[in-house]
């Protein structure tokens, strides 16, 4: 049996970590609902309030920054 993970609305760091390592699954966020998410991105539901596409944005968001980029000297 799985178990679903849950999370704060505003822990955004230990959501886009969880994303990284299991890359698609889904998990549910306190008042906000349920969150699927494929190839390392976190989807917008189909039905999205504002508050979940804002959600959703942050943590994309929060992913592109952790993303290491290549740096020239």
């Amino acid at each position: 049996m799985d178990t679903i993970k849950h999370f704060a609305p505003d822990s955004f760091e230990q959501i886009a970590k969880h994303i990284k390592i299991y890359f698609e699954g889904c998990f549910d966020v306190d008042e906000l609902g349920r969150f699927y998410f494929e190839q390392g991105r976190l989807r917008i539901p189909v039905d999205a309030t504002k508050v979940q596409y804002l959600f959703v944005t942050q943590v994309n968001q929060t992913l592109k920054d952790k993303i290491p980029s290549l740096k020239w000297d």
